[in-house]
């Protein structure tokens, strides 16, 4: 099932970990899933997230900035692209921005043609996919010298860790963690390992790597708890 996260018109979803959190903190988490998701055409610069008021205006301001009158650089060829006009002039005047296959090719006119995808500016992600991307590419990123392999959302590095990623708020109460715990057992090759990390956002009752303790894990195994705050970084130790 989809964990929404995102924004139709001025209307934000923020999924349960982030709930809680200061408006500023929801803004840059935002963002930040979102560059790390993206090509690198469509990131958009931090510096909009820290002056926003919505996950909206993270967009709009930043389309309209690039929208500005630049002036033109003659030694560079410009290719007029009629489909990137219609969409910016679209754009600019309020009117509503029909879907088209057709990729135009300003960068500018390709972020406004997405989030008018479904006829309304809007952009909402499953958090689950979009955080366990993130922290998979942070880990192999930090971890390049090492042999690291993904398979069934399962990341294994040098044979010895394995890093299983879950997006939602931990209840120590009501242990919700279980089966997260009794389905990483139930497979047999993390089994031949010597450590299992469990990672979950980082919260305000989740601040530290937690040992799980249980007759029912092999003594030659370690299995932990991680929070992980977006946007930090993760010191992986076997």
């Amino acid at each position: 099932m989809q964990i929404n996260f995102g924004f139709c018109g001025s209307k934000d979803f923020v999924p349960d970990p982030f709930c809680s959190l200061c408006k500023s903190k929801k803004l840059i988490i935002f963002l930040t899933l979102y560059n790390a998701n993206v090509d690198d055409a469509l990131k958009i610069p931090m510096k909009f997230a820290r002056n926003a008021e919505n996950f909206s205006e993270i967009f709009s301001n930043f389309i309209i900035e690039n929208l500005r009158f630049k002036p033109l650089n003659f030694k560079k060829c410009v290719k007029f692209d009629v489909l990137s006009n219609v969409i910016i002039l679209s754009f600019l005047k309020g009117k509503n921005i029909k879907f088209n296959t057709k990729i135009p090719l300003l960068k500018i006119a390709r972020l406004i043609q997405i989030l008018y995808q479904n006829g309304k500016f809007s952009l909402i992600f499953d958090a689950n996919i979009f955080f366990k991307n993130f922290v998979f590419d942070k880990i192999a990123y930090k971890n390049s010298n090492r042999e690291i392999y993904l398979k069934d959302e399962i990341m294994v590095i040098d044979k010895k860790l394995a890093v299983i990623v879950n997006f939602k708020s931990l209840d120590f109460e009501k242990q919700n963690f279980s089966s997260d715990i009794k389905k990483a057992l139930s497979n047999s090759e993390i089994l031949k390992l010597e450590s299992v990390y469990l990672i979950y956002p980082k919260a305000q009752n989740f601040r530290r790597h937690i040992l799980i303790k249980s007759e029912n894990i092999p003594q030659n195994l370690t299995l932990k708890l991680v929070p992980y705050r977006i946007n930090n970084k993760i010191c992986l130790k076997g």
